[in-house]
């Protein structure tokens, strides 16, 4: 996660903007449903980087991250 946090829109920052219509759509979604299931207070990642010192600004970028990996969701389907 080292690489998102800098401010600004992720996708941007990767570089990833240019080729997110190439991907499938149902490799957004798996994204977006592994994101949603870490980011669950019962998941063990989630324990273990809440339990950390920097658990904080791990849940604050996988947010961000799902964010965006949903607002590529969103602008696909339009």
């Amino acid at each position: 996660m080292a690489k998102f946090k800098s401010e600004g829109d992720i996708l941007r920052e990767v570089d990833l903007e240019e080729i997110v219509s190439d991907l499938p759509p149902d490799l957004l979604t798996l994204a977006s449903r592994a994101l949603s299931r870490v980011l669950r207070n019962d998941s063990e990642i989630y324990g273990l980087w809440v339990e950390g010192s920097e658990g904080v600004e791990w849940k604050t970028e996988t947010e961000r991250l799902l964010s965006e990996v949903d607002g590529a969701i969103a602008q696909l389907s339009n």
